[in-house]
């Protein structure tokens, strides 16, 4: 298990982490991006209020995120949520 610095959209609710230095991801309707891999964290977003900042763990290696991005498969780096979680999301949001 590997720790990463992630953010996830309050727009989409996509969740993105960057998988290298200089590997800036974006989520699904580009509101927020977030870059710097494991040596540093940029986060650029339309509004600051855009996103949620968090730390998820997941199962590649930090050379498996590198390989991803050196070779542009793009397997990793961004968590999209089902449309049935994101409806159930949205009332979550609209509750805060």
């Amino acid at each position: 298990m590997t720790q990463v610095h992630a953010i996830q959209c309050k727009n989409c609710l996509d969740t993105v982490f960057s998988r290298a230095t200089h590997d800036m991801r974006s989520c699904s309707c580009e509101q927020v991006s977030i870059d710097g891999g494991f040596d540093y964290t940029r986060i650029v977003a339309k509004i600051t209020s855009d996103y949620i900042e968090m730390k998820i763990s997941i199962d590649q290696t930090p050379m498996e995120l590198y390989e991803d991005w050196n070779s542009r498969k793009d397997e990793y780096g961004i968590i999209k949520i089902k449309k049935k979680e994101r409806k159930r999301n949205e009332k979550t949001y609209l509750l805060l």
